[in-house]
């Protein structure tokens, strides 16, 4: 009887369990509503963003917790983020997507995509969005530049952020910004480019002069950046911005103007060095551009003379990140900045009919083949990333042509980089005639001459370094020479010789200068220290004087 009650209200038991358990999952509902929300998606280009924001609202009369929320790009998994939503409340998931191509784009929010938090209907848990990007318009800073008489003009492109290379060669020598490769003359432009380089994925610029004096620079830029971002940048250089429409001015010292907008695919900034305003040339179809590309077309064709010169100068191997085409005073001029594992360098042609009038030009440096002249250029006094690099320009003038290339190495390569430099030349120029430079140092070494002794340097190797020098005897004794050598201060490495010289005789023997690796960043190396240890009637002497070379290979 007792077990049968026992067993009587355990069932009792269980129902009523089942019951209870029942009711509350009849009376605790799982359910959501989603909602998309997104900035808007008209006249999309790469490298814009839409800003979404996913909103789950949790509809139901149940806690939930760690919902799964799936977010979708053409079909791709983009990001998951887990939710936890009290009853009657949302949650809210910000995305920001990036186009990095034009295009057709799909993007889809997903509630629980697995069906895995057992919500009660999954109607109106996946919304979906469509966009479309456009191309960026071709992009032609020429069109920007105010059209008012220019008298010269380039245009150049950078690939990604490499342009913030040119604004740190432009920090340690200003030989570039002399020769306007590349680079504007304004210093907020490279205080702009040095900011939001690691954004930047192109930019296309121009420079003109015009007859008056005045200067103008227009970029086109792409990149990760807005022009609310730019106008922070550049408001943080000192200058105050008004807007004018679509543009956003800013007015700086010396009558120059600032202007800045966005169209096209492309944030466009035009500086100009004249009291007239100029914004509007930013997007106005002016003539400028048809203009100058008639100009451009004859001489920057696939066939012209210039384009055919410049088409092998580069290194094998090399990435070009940049191009520069230009035209001053009818003459035309090409650059192609192109790197290597480790090291920089632009080759540079100029075409002009007054470059055989050069014949002879003095060369300060190294001159190789009687034809390239290879000199240092010295750094900017303040430079801080000069310490272990060195800037080498090489030089070759072939009929109408003056062909330069800028090294830009450490300063282990330095030596290499002249000889290579003229290899490079002589292949590019190899059907052209080429005209002599004239050293601006002699091969001479010298003692006092109260030591009787005359000295000649007969030749310099400059690629070994290696001196063949003769030492006359001018003493009515024989001499015997034990030891000599050619050094820069600190370097001396004394190399024996043992040799015997009759009285007013003469004794040629050769000798390697040793200089410091150092020194190449400052100057070509062309003056030495000259030791020699001899000895006379009996009497040892050991004097020092000095060895000059004219470093022509």
């Amino acid at each position: 009887m007792n077990n049968a009650l026992f067993y009587t209200g355990l069932v009792v038991a269980i129902v009523a369990v089942i019951y209870l358990a029942t009711t509350f999952m009849v009376g605790s509902t799982y359910s959501v509503s989603l909602e998309l929300a997104y900035t808007p998606t008209a006249n999309l280009f790469p490298y814009n963003t839409t800003r979404f924001a996913i909103i789950v609202n949790n509809t139901g009369s149940a806690y939930i917790y760690g919902m799964l929320v799936g977010f979708y790009v053409n079909g791709q998994a983009f990001h998951n983020y887990n939710v936890s939503i009290p009853q009657g409340k949302a949650a809210t998931i910000l995305v920001n997507f990036t186009y990095p191509q034009e295009g057709n784009y799909s993007f889809e929010a997903i509630v629980d995509p697995g069906h895995l938090s057992r919500l009660s209907s999954y109607n109106g848990t996946q919304l979906t969005m469509y966009a479309h990007v456009h191309n960026a318009t071709r992009p032609d800073p020429l069109s920007s530049l105010p059209d008012n008489g220019i008298t010269s003009s380039s245009t150049f492109n950078f690939l990604g952020g490499s342009m913030a290379v040119a604004t740190l060669m432009y920090g340690s020598y200003n030989t570039l910004l002399t020769n306007q490769i590349f680079l504007p003359s304004h210093g907020i432009m490279y205080g702009l480019i040095k900011d939001i380089y690691q954004e930047l994925n192109g930019s296309y610029g121009a420079l003109a002069s015009y007859s008056d004096g005045s200067v103008a620079e227009s970029l086109w830029l792409q990149g990760l950046f807005g022009v609310s971002d730019l106008q922070q940048v550049i408001q943080s250089y000192g200058p105050k911005m008004v807007k004018s429409g679509q543009y956003s001015v800013f007015y700086m010292p010396g009558n120059t103007t600032l202007c800045l907008s966005y169209s096209g695919g492309w944030t466009k900034l035009l500086l100009y060095s004249s009291g007239r305003a100029a914004c509007a040339s930013i997007g106005a179809a002016n003539a400028t551009a048809q203009l100058l590309e008639q100009d451009y077309m004859p001489s920057f064709s696939a066939n012209s003379p210039i384009m055919r010169r410049s088409a092998n100068f580069t290194y094998l191997n090399s990435t070009v990140v940049a191009t520069q085409y230009g035209l001053s005073n009818g003459s035309a001029y090409l650059a192609t900045w192109f790197t290597t594992a480790n090291n920089i360098f632009i080759s540079y042609v100029n075409e002009s009919p007054s470059w055989p009038l050069y014949q002879n030009r003095t060369c300060y440096g190294l001159i190789s083949n009687g034809v390239v002249c290879s000199e240092y250029i010295l750094p900017l006094i303040n430079s801080t990333t000069t310490k272990s690099s060195a800037m080498i320009l090489s030089r070759e003038i072939a009929g109408n042509y003056l062909f330069s290339l800028y090294s830009w190495v450490d300063n282990q390569s330095s030596l290499d980089a002249n000889f290579n430099a003229a290899k490079l030349l002589a292949a590019v120029t190899s059907n052209e005639t080429a005209l002599k430079w004239r050293s601006a140092y002699r091969d001479i070494c010298s003692f006092n001459s109260t030591y009787g002794i005359g000295c000649n340097v007969t030749s310099f190797d400059g690629s070994t370094y290696t001196a063949s020098v003769t030492l006359s005897n001018l003493a009515n004794e024989s001499m015997r020479v034990n030891s000599a050598s050619c050094y820069t201060p600190g370097l001396q490495n004394n190399e024996t010789v043992n040799r015997t010289i009759a009285a007013h005789g003469a004794l040629n023997f050769s000798l390697t200068c040793h200089y410091s690796v150092l020194l190449p960043a400052i100057g070509i190396q062309n003056s030495y220290l000259f030791y020699l240890n001899y000895t006379r009637v009996g009497r040892p002497f050991k004097i020092i004087g000095f060895l000059n070379t004219s470093n022509i290979i």
